[in-house]
């Protein structure tokens, strides 16, 4: 069975979240991942998970992977009581960046724990677009209230403006030299 074609339909448009808001980024937020994929399949689980936290100045960069296994029951006919179990296995990775120094009631410190769950979230969009493997491409994903209503934008007219305004300046942020003061 291709799981792209048993969750080929668009995840529901109110899980479907923004950020940061305005800028047309579009994510699921890991509680609705893990409620889909205990509805979708018979087990799942993580293994191999990798995590390193890198210290660069003020910056604090945080580098993840992990395997997602899944288990999913397929039966050869609706009168069929043996069902049989297919294996998958989706490798999931991410890279994010914070400071050090935040201010107070800002800061996330559980970085390991943000970063699992944002690789089973990259890893779950293997299984099809009910996952989100469209949000933020230029195949977009189009929420439901779009179809139709030429007034609304779509993701395909300027997410991919908005993408490289963001990793370009991240990428000015993070490895932006610090000049020192040498007498």
């Amino acid at each position: 069975m291709i799981l792209t074609e048993r969750f080929k339909s668009n995840p529901p448009d109110e899980i479907v979240k923004e950020f940061p808001l305005g800028s047309n980024v579009k994510f699921i937020p890991i509680r609705h991942i893990k409620r889909m994929l205990n509805e979708d399949f018979y087990k799942w689980g993580t293994s191999n998970f990798k995590c390193e936290v890198l210290l660069r100045g003020n910056d604090i960069i945080v580098i993840s992977s992990v395997e997602l296994n899944l288990e999913l029951m397929t039966f050869p006919s609706p009168y069929d009581t043996n069902g049989e179990i297919n294996t998958y296995t989706f490798v999931g990775s991410n890279t994010f960046n914070t400071k050090t120094e935040q201010p107070e009631g800002n800061g996330n410190e559980n970085w390991s724990a943000t970063a699992l769950s944002n690789c089973i979230k990259n890893a779950s969009k293997n299984c099809g677009v009910k996952y989100g493997s469209l949000l933020n491409t230029d195949e977009s994903y189009l929420p439901n209230y779009n179809e139709g209503n030429s007034d609304v934008p779509t993701p395909k007219d300027n997410i991919g403006i908005t993408i490289k305004k963001i990793i370009k300046e991240q990428k000015n942020k993070t490895w932006k030299q610090i000049p020192t003061n040498k007498k």
